[in-house]
C-alpha cells in the first residue's frame, strides 16, 4: 500500500511538474504578445506622424518657395536621421 502512494506522488509530481512548466511557457509567450503589441502600436504612431509630416510638406511645396522647401527637406531628414540613431542606439 505504501509503495502503491509513493508512485502514485512520484506520478502526481511529475505531472505538477510538467503543469509549472506549461504556465511557465504560456507566461512568457504572453509577455512576447505583449511586447509585439506594443510594437504595433509603436508603429501605428510612427505612421500617423510620417503621414502628418508628409501632408504638411507637401502644403508647404503648394505654399512656399523653394527655399522654404530646403529647409523642410533638411528638418525632415535631420529629424529621420536622428531617430534612427536613437532607435539604433538604444536596440
Amino acid at each position: 500500500m505504501n509503495d502503491h502512494n509513493e508512485h502514485r506522488l512520484k506520478a502526481l509530481s511529475s505531472q505538477v511538474s510538467a503543469l509549472k512548466g506549461v504556465t511557465i511557457d504560456i507566461y512568457n509567450r504572453a509577455s512576447d504578445y505583449s511586447r509585439i503589441d506594443q510594437a504595433s502600436e509603436g508603429f501605428a504612431g510612427l505612421r500617423v506622424s510620417v503621414s502628418n509630416v508628409a501632408g504638411r510638406f507637401a502644403r508647404v511645396v503648394r505654399t512656399a518657395g523653394k527655399r522654404s522647401i530646403l529647409y523642410m527637406v533638411l528638418i525632415i531628414v535631420s529629424v529621420v536621421l536622428l531617430g534612427y540613431y536613437s532607435l539604433k542606439r538604444y536596440l
